[in-house]
């Protein structure tokens, strides 16, 4: 009996001292996660970053594009941009196109005394070709928003509800000076009026505006068509302009509604169009003038040159829900760059066929002021949502490029101080002669269809469009042209071309 207990003390004790040794070994209560939390403040998708006030949204997307007579988005590379794709040849021409694209996006929001404080930027990582050259790494976004401020790069003040025809898949309208793709460096202050009445003031970066000041005493500054097989314009490279330095922002303005019933924007704005120094022995060169020191030689005074513009959508249209529809107007004076969208220089080159065109802000010649370079434009787009994941849509747009009377004397060499050697027959740097009318006025219109946009699933559509592109110079009769690449040297009809583009579009969004 007596052992009997002993057993038992001796098993009790040792379960006891197990016991107690297992839990020394437990590790210590962990302390308690601070999990993440969602945020609604500011719609979905957002979440608290852990420890502070501030939501963030993380987002972006990947995009495949497939493109057929298009080089970027754009009719290819020489049908409003000067290169060698637009003379029409095996060896040179690239018609097909592909363009991968992805953006990473992060929009950080918090309250405070003065409002919401926000901060928004977006990497975009391009690869593309083979003739489309955008491979590589962009900031189009990375902006401050702070009590009506928006400080950074952003889109302009001067975009219009239907600027870049929204309604397309991948195919950029070249009418309409949008910068809703790439952005634009600005400091910008909103008022908010209430009822989705707001007015807007900007100060912007003129990079993207400037569409360069052209001294036509200048051989080959207008319009070089040149035997390498490229047309080319010294004065706007980079869009900035030879040698002329930044010394003026953009002015920018509008007014602007926005309603459950769509949107309208009033906007306008000034751009400086002072052109560079007068050319040394060339016709009209100040006295003192000397080769190698420009400064020497004097410039036209201060001038500038404004763009004005109204635009509207519609996201209500009776007996068609879900539809919408937005036109814009504008006109420019000196002041191109509000106008056009991937287009500078316009070359096409078909069979005998030529279509030319020269683009600028403004053109002087030595001892003169610079005179405004002149556009018109009006674009127009409507969608149609068959289902909930079906649509289309059609768009388009028309331009109207015109000279002033003395800017075309200077060009066609009929006016006083027209470059030596010009002629009607020999316009000043065009780089042909042999012209029988020389105008260098053109327009350019835009017709297509968004054939359809379909989205299988969330977040992921897949589309096609197709747009038919006129390019129409007053230029007319004929001309004789070098040679261009493999295509010969001979006489050319000058006259009007055009651009068919297929694009193939698709595109995943993520979260959300």
């Amino acid at each position: 009996m007596i052992n009997a207990r002993r057993i038992a003390l001796a098993s009790v004790a040792a379960l006891a001292w197990g016991g107690a040794a297992q839990a020394a070994d437990l590790p210590v209560k962990a302390k308690p996660v601070s999990y993440v939390k969602v945020c609604d403040l500011y719609g979905a998708g957002f979440f608290y970053v852990p420890g502070t006030e501030t939501c963030i949204k993380l987002g972006g997307y990947v995009r495949v594009n497939a493109y057929l007579g298009s080089s970027g988005g754009a009719p290819y590379a020489g049908a409003g941009a000067g290169g060698t794709n637009a003379f029409s040849n095996r060896q040179q021409t690239k018609d097909f196109n592909f363009r991968t694209r992805a953006w990473l996006t992060a929009d950080a929001r918090s309250q405070t005394a003065w409002g919401t404080l926000r901060s928004y930027y977006a990497l975009q990582f391009t690869n593309s070709g083979p003739g489309d050259t955008s491979t590589g790494t962009a900031v189009p976004r990375a902006f401050i928003q702070f009590a009506g401020f928006t400080i950074g790069r952003t889109t302009s003040a001067f975009d219009t509800p239907d600027a870049n025809s929204s309604l397309t898949n991948s195919i950029t309208t070249q009418i309409g000076g949008t910068t809703s793709s790439s952005g634009i460096n600005a400091f910008q202050y909103t008022a908010q009026f209430g009822g989705g009445l707001s007015a807007t003031i900007a100060v912007e970066s003129s990079d993207q505006r400037r569409f360069g000041v052209i001294n036509a005493s200048e051989a080959g500054n207008f319009f070089n068509f040149t035997t390498a097989g490229t047309v080319t314009n010294s004065s706007l490279s980079g869009n900035s302009g030879t040698g002329i330095g930044s010394s003026w922002p953009e002015f920018v303005a509008n007014i602007d509604i926005t309603q459950k019933w769509g949107s309208a924007r009033l906007v306008g704005a000034l751009h400086n169009i002072s052109g560079d120094y007068y050319t040394a022995g060339a016709l009209g060169a100040g006295p003192g003038c000397a080769a190698g020191t420009p400064a020497t030689c004097g410039r036209p005074g201060e001038a500038w040159g404004y763009a004005i513009a109204a635009g509207f959508t519609l996201n209500q249209i009776p007996g068609l829900p879900g539809d919408n529809f937005g036109v814009t107007v504008g006109y420019t004076s000196g002041a191109t760059g509000y106008a056009v969208n991937s287009l500078t220089n316009v070359a096409i080159l078909k069979g005998s066929q030529l279509t030319v065109g020269g683009l600028a802000d403004g053109i002087y010649v030595n001892n003169s002021g610079v005179e405004p370079i002149r556009t018109w434009y009006a674009t127009a787009a409507y969608q149609h949502r068959w289902s909930p994941t079906l649509r289309s849509s059609i768009f388009g747009g028309y331009i109207n490029v015109s000279y002033t009377g003395t800017a075309k004397g200077w060009i066609c060499g009929t006016g006083a101080g027209a470059p030596a050697g010009a002629s009607p027959t020999t316009p000043a740097g065009t780089g042909f002669a042999g012209v029988t009318n020389c105008n260098p006025d053109f327009n350019f219109w835009q017709l297509g269809s968004r054939i359809f946009q379909w989205t299988p699933v969330s977040n992921l559509s897949i589309g096609l469009d197709v747009v038919y592109n006129r390019y129409n110079s007053a230029f007319s009769g004929s001309a004789v042209t070098p040679a261009v690449g493999p295509n010969p040297a001979g006489v050319r009809t000058l006259g009007g071309n055009d651009v068919w583009m297929v694009g193939l579009d698709v595109r995943r969004n993520f979260w959300p």
